[in-house]
């Protein structure tokens, strides 16, 4: 049984629950700054964008290969502007090289497994 399917369903649906008010409430106030929940939920996504991608890669079916990393791809970009969002509202430099560091994650992770991992 492939567990990665789960772990990336449980990380992505956190990682949504955590990300998605406080980037509604970013686009809603323009002066309101970017907490640490955006930060945890892009890395919990990450982990799910990584999961995802193991679980695609082991999928012997290409259709339902490619459709696993439509789905990691398409949750990875969100993470990623999601990131970007944040890094935009933050108010120190600290903040603002954090979380763009995290909005590279969720695309670095898929791209250096495609380099890396046999297909």
């Amino acid at each position: 049984m492939v567990v990665e399917r789960q772990i990336s369903i449980a990380c992505g649906l956190l990682s949504g629950a955590l990300v998605a008010p406080e980037v509604l409430a970013l686009t809603r106030d323009p002066a309101r700054a970017a907490g640490g929940t955006v930060l945890v939920g892009v890395l919990l996504g990450t982990l799910g964008v990584l999961a995802g991608w193991l679980a695609a890669l082991s999928s012997e079916q290409t259709p339902m290969r490619w459709l696993g990393y439509g789905l990691v791809l398409v949750l990875a970009l969100g993470l990623t502007m999601s990131a970007g969002l944040a890094a935009v509202h933050a108010h120190g430099i600290g903040g603002r090289v954090l979380f763009t560091v995290s909005a590279l994650l969720p695309l670095g992770v898929p791209g250096w497994l495609w380099v890396r991992l046999p297909r």
